[in-house]
């Protein structure tokens, strides 16, 4: 259930991050000026169309039943435990954002999908903790194990030592394979 549910971060992630980059680049671009109205491009209509993108499901509740006889493992738990620092690292981001200045709808539509999506995997992976015979608060996760951490104390963790230097770019190796491009979407700015 884990790998499957592994599998299917690792693909909607990659679109997130995919989409997060492509609202970037709209939002570097120049305002369209048409008559009176400013326009900004913020996000790029059919990208999903053209990456030829379907969201992958999480494991339901059929997909804990049907594993229930596997056993849970100390990696199983390792693997939960940053994974739920992770997740909750984006719903906290998604908060400040929802509470801060961001008006953009494209990211405010996301940012639904991060909640829905990332709570349930939390669920998930806190039922696999559970299902541990062993003792899952003495399984501590390294901080530069989870994507984004290094050099944070995340999750009452501390974090790495003072020596261990963060990747130059975390987020190396995230590109999608990208299709042609779509004309933007705008938002009126004025």
């Amino acid at each position: 259930m884990l790998r499957r549910l592994a599998r299917a971060i690792i693909r909607n992630q990659r679109f997130e991050l995919a989409l997060l980059e492509e609202v970037g680049r709209n939002l570097a671009l120049p305002p369209l000026r048409l008559g009176g109205l400013v326009l900004q491009p913020m996000a790029t209509e059919g990208l999903a169309q053209m990456a030829q993108f379907q969201r992958s499901p999480i494991p339901g509740a059929m997909d804990a039943i049907a594993t229930a006889a596997a056993p849970v493992t100390r990696a199983d738990v390792l693997f939960a435990k940053a994974m739920i620092l992770h997740h909750q690292g984006a719903l906290d981001m998604v908060r400040d954002y929802r509470a801060g200045a961001g008006a953009n709808g494209f990211l405010g539509l996301m940012n639904v999908d991060i909640v829905t999506d990332q709570t349930q995997e939390i669920g998930l992976m806190r039922r696999v903790i559970a299902a541990w015979p062993g003792d899952a608060a003495a399984v501590a996760v390294p901080p530069g194990m989870v994507h984004g951490m290094a050099g944070m104390a995340h999750g009452a963790m501390p974090g790495p030592a003072a020596d261990t230097a963060p990747p130059a770019d975390p987020h190396a190796g995230h590109a999608l394979r990208r299709g042609r491009r779509g004309r933007p979407m705008t938002t009126r700015l004025a």
